[in-house]
């Protein structure tokens, strides 16, 4: 997983980070993405003098998935900004900076490096595309023969509406 060793950072002040995450890291656990290229993040990383921590770069990816219509394979690119900002947790309370919002991640005391990987799995799982379609034209498969319509029309015979909509249908045409 991507970290951040926050000695090296507070020594110099700013450092690039240059990560590449395996499809099969458990990071992607349960999150149902379905990568077909290892995620790519380059960021750059800088720290303050009271302690805030901030990475500011972009996640690379590549998604592998299947048409919502007809089903052929599908792949798809991802570039996503990635802002983060850790906040150091004040140790006499407990209680992240006075200025910490929902925005920001708590940075604990005596923490000596960052996992960058749970903010990056979040801001991929909101970002990835939920379904895809291979164009605005495809027509999907039969639901009765399941034969790809872009290709070949069926020969299924039209099929009997429903009866029990007769009296929406009834409604529409008036």
């Amino acid at each position: 997983m991507p970290t951040v060793d926050l000695r090296d950072l507070r020594r110099s002040g700013r450092l690039e980070l240059d990560a590449s995450v395996p499809v099969d890291a458990p990071l992607w656990r349960g999150t149902g993405l379905a990568l077909g290229a290892p995620v790519r993040l380059v960021a750059t990383v800088t720290g303050s003098a009271s302690g805030q921590v901030a990475l500011s770069g972009r996640a690379s990816a590549r998604f592998s998935h299947e048409c919502r219509r007809c089903l052929a394979p599908l792949e798809a690119a991802l570039e996503q900004p990635l802002e983060v900002l850790w906040w150091p947790c004040t140790a006499a309370t407990g209680d992240p900076g006075e200025q910490a919002d929902g925005d920001v991640r708590i940075l604990e005391p005596g923490a000596t490096e960052i996992d960058v990987g749970e903010a990056l799995r979040e801001e991929l799982v909101l970002a990835a595309p939920s379904y895809m379609v291979c164009g605005e034209g495809c027509r999907g498969l039969c639901p009765h023969c399941g034969t790809d319509l872009n290709e070949a029309m069926c020969n299924c015979a039209p099929h009997e509406p429903d009866p029990r909509w007769d009296v929406l249908r009834a409604l529409n045409r008036k």
